[in-house]
Parts: structure tokens; sequence; C-alpha cells
């Protein structure tokens, strides 16, 4: 492009700025300042210092298009804090005068205010208020607030809990954004984005009856482009839970349900779920009992763990209480199996476990090949990004059969090798304090230290996963328990 006549003068240097932008960040490379050489930090300084300059000539040339500055924002993150957070602010500025829809603007800088780089949560909640405060309801800036909510939910651990604890005046000042769109005449062209949205914020916050109201003003059809955005929304369940919870005297016990459930009175809970699954007469969409079958497995299984009971992990064939990933774990004649050609899965039960536990259980696996692995993890495994959970592995290596307890899938900080015929017994005793392993009833390992990622908090859950190379390679779970 910086060769080409007929690119503009501001074009050419944008790119040019881009370019050593990216040069800058492949020289530092992803991980943590720790990590990176000396060589590697002075190429980083270097390029993004030519990066801004370039950037700058740029925008001086008077481009009617906001790009330039955007990069500008995005060009802070190499920046002191000191010098960041006024540097991002100047460009948004810059970019508002231009344009005000302007989205990846916006995105840059909640990025650069996340906790990880220079900010926190509060001061995203804070710059979203601000765009929703400028009142300019003909454009897409005061829904910056939403996305900044969005964004903080994302660094929670339950991100579904993170909408359901949101705050009073948040949640006020949202609602004013979605009243706001839907009373500008010029939001016409995007009522079913902005009513899907809001119907998905209030469903998320467990306002039901709000729901209700934003979904029959989209005639129940949610814009899929919506739907696809925040990526963990079942168009089903949205429609099924909604109209169930919205729905007179079962909603109003449904949703003393959830919130017996949300304050760890799970056998209130249950006992309100099963009732209402039992008394229902057909009007239960097909996902809406789907939903409560469920919530009520979850709950029973909680129930046993806050009465001092163990309670039976394997799941019934529907995997009510479980979430899947990788598709490889089926229920068959009572014994969770997998088994498959390169096949890695991973099933978490959704209930709440605790910040101590002893599980156990009987694993079988025939035909392990030259490598296999069964694992049973604990604290939040569905969470890859953020890898708070410890994990335990048995792992079948050349005939050999190790016991590996480590971080999330990381290093092993135990690896005893142990003897064990094709079906074993194991129980994994874990707390704050330490850990243990017994096989077959005998110690593998005894209050070792608790690894770092060990968590703490009663939101914590148990998963099994399985990892086979061969289509021969069979692992079988014929049972699970729990106790916390």
């Amino acid at each position: 492009v910086s060769k080409t006549d007929s690119a503009k003068p501001w074009v050419k240097k944008w790119i040019e700025g881009e370019h050593c932008l990216a040069k800058a960040w492949e020289a530092r490379g992803g991980g943590y300042a720790n990590s990176v050489s000396d060589d590697g930090f002075a190429v980083f300084h270097h390029e993004s210092e030519k990066a801004r300059r370039l950037l700058e000539e740029a925008w001086q040339l008077g481009p009617q298009d906001p790009s330039p500055a955007v990069t500008l924002i995005y060009s802070s993150l190499s920046m002191g804090k000191q010098n960041a957070l006024p540097h991002m602010r100047r460009w948004f500025d810059e970019v508002l005068k231009l344009q005000v829809d302007a989205p990846e603007a916006a995105q840059q800088f909640l990025w650069g205010l996340r906790p990880r780089w220079f900010g926190s949560h509060e001061q995203m909640q804070e710059f979203g208020l601000a765009c929703a405060d400028t009142g300019r309801h003909d454009s897409g800036l005061p829904w910056v607030l939403l996305q900044a909510h969005r964004d903080c939910a994302s660094e929670w651990d339950v991100p579904a809990e993170y909408f359901k604890a949101i705050h009073t005046h948040c949640y006020n000042s949202l609602h004013a954004v979605f009243e706001g769109a839907e009373n500008e005449p010029k939001r016409e062209a995007w009522r079913s984005v902005d009513r899907t949205h809001a119907a998905i914020f209030h469903f998320k916050c467990g306002r039901h009856e709000e729901a209700q109201k934003w979904l029959k003003k989209l005639n129940f059809k949610p814009n899929p482009a919506v739907i696809e955005d925040w990526g963990d929304v079942d168009v089903d369940l949205l429609l099924g839970k909604t109209a169930a919870f919205a729905n007179g005297e079962s909603g109003a016990k449904l949703r003393q349900a959830e919130n017996a459930e949300t304050n760890f009175q799970s056998g209130q809970a249950f006992d309100i779920y099963s009732e209402v699954l039992k008394a229902d007469d057909g009007k239960l969409s097909a996902a809406g009992r789907q939903y409560l079958e469920s919530r009520a497995a979850i709950t029973k299984i909680e129930k046993e763990l806050i009465n001092g009971r163990p309670a039976s992990l394997l799941p019934d064939g529907a995997f009510s209480a479980w979430t899947r990933q990788g598709g490889g774990w089926k229920m068959q004649e009572g014994t969770l199996t997998h088994w498959g050609e390169e096949k890695i899965s991973m099933a978490t039960c959704e209930a709440r476990v605790g910040p101590s536990f002893t599980v156990e259980g009987d694993i079988e696996v025939t035909e392990p090949g030259k490598s296999s692995l069964v694992w049973v993890a604990y604290g939040y495994p569905e969470r890859q990004d953020t890898e708070r959970y410890v994990t335990l592995r048995f792992a079948y290596d050349d005939g050999k059969v190790l016991a590996l307890l480590s971080n999330a899938m990381g290093r092993p900080l135990e690896q005893p090798e142990i003897k064990v015929e094709p079906r074993f017994h194991f129980k994994l005793v874990g707390s704050a304090a330490g850990m243990s392993l017994f096989v077959n009833d005998k110690p593998v390992f005894e209050n070792v230290p608790t690894p770092e990622k060990f968590v703490k908090e009663r939101y914590s859950q148990m998963a099994v996963g399985a990892a086979t190379k061969s289509d021969k390679t069979r692992v079988k779970i014929h049972s699970l328990t729990v106790r916390s």
C-alpha cells in the first residue's frame, strides 16, 4: 500500500503504523513481562514509539476516518500505566469528535481498562456509564455500558453469576439505555438488535418478567446475530425458561427456588423445582422442562452435600446436571463410558461442591495403548482460559500408569507410578490444607501441598475427562461419589 500512488497519504502512514505495532508485539510475545528478553523489550518499545509517531502523523493529515485514532488507543498497551490512561482517553475523545458510532474504539478502551492492563472492573463500568450518560440514543454509544458489563462478566470464574449479582444502580442504568433506544425513532433499523440485547440481559439477571416483555416485542423471534454474539445463549432455553418463570403462580415459585439456590439453600430449591415439574400439565415448553429437570438434578446433589451425605455424581442418560465438551462421554447401563480415536472430552457436573471434598470412584481402562489419560478436575474446569482448577490425571504411558497432580493440565507437581489392574478404586481428598490420594485403599501420596490453583470458594465444581488415541480404548467410570 505504501508504494501505491492511489493510496491516500494518511492511509499509508496508518498502515505503516499498524505494521510497526505488529512487529512490536511479535518481539515481545504474549507472555508475562518476566518472560520477555531484554532484546525483545528493546524492539517492543522502539517499534511502539515509531508506530505512535506514524499514527499521529496520519491523524494530522485530517482523515475523515477514525482508524488511526482507534489504533492509537490500542497502542497505549505498550505504555506505562501513568501515561496509558490519559493517552487512551485523548484518542477516544478524538474518535468521538469525528464519529460517535465507533464500537472498535470503545472495545480497545475497555480492553485497556481491564485489571490485567491499566484499570479495574469499576473503571470499566464507569467508562460505560459515561458513554451512556451522553444520552446519544440515536447512536450505539450508550450501549458501551452493556459491553463493559459483558467484559467484566467474562473475567468472573462463573460469568453467569455476574449478572445475577449486578448492583441495582447498574441494572437501572442499563434499563435506561434499553428504554432510551426503544424511544428513539432513529434506532428503528436496530429495533430487533436492541430488543434482543435487552431480553438477554434481563434473562441473565433473572428478571424474567422484564425479559418476557422484550421477547413479546420481538414476537418471540430474537435476532440470530445477537444470539451468536453473546455466544452462550440457547434460544429454546431463553424462550422456554423465560415463559415458565414469568408465568403467574408457578413463575413465583420458580423465582423463589432460584433465589434459594443462589443463597445455597439447595434443599428448598430442589423441593420447589420438583413440585413445579410434578404439577406441570403440559404448559412448560420442552426447553423449559429440560431446564427445570437440570436444576432439580443439580440441587439434589447439592442437598445431599449440604446435609453431610455422599452424593453420586454419575449422570442420568440426559446428563441433566452436567455440561459436556468433546462429546466422548456416554452413559451405558449405568456406567459413564468414553471411547473414540484421537478423542478428547470432558464433562463437568454443575453442582457446587464447596471448598473441600472427598471424591472417590471405580475406574476401568481397557486397551489403553501407548498413551491414554483419564482425569478428575476440581474448581472451574470449564474456564480453560483462567485455569483455576486442579487435576488428578491417571496417565497410561507405554505400559506404565502415573498419578499426576497438577494445576489445570500443567506440569505435574506429584507424579508417582502406581500398579493397577484395568479396574481400580481411587479416593482423592482435597482442601486448602493439602491433598491425599489413595488407590485401592493404599496411600499414593498424603497431605502434599495444595496446588496454587486450588479453588477455595463454594462455587467450585467437579469434572471428569479422558483422552484416547485408539478407537479400541475404553474408559469406564463405574461409580463416582463426592462428599463435602
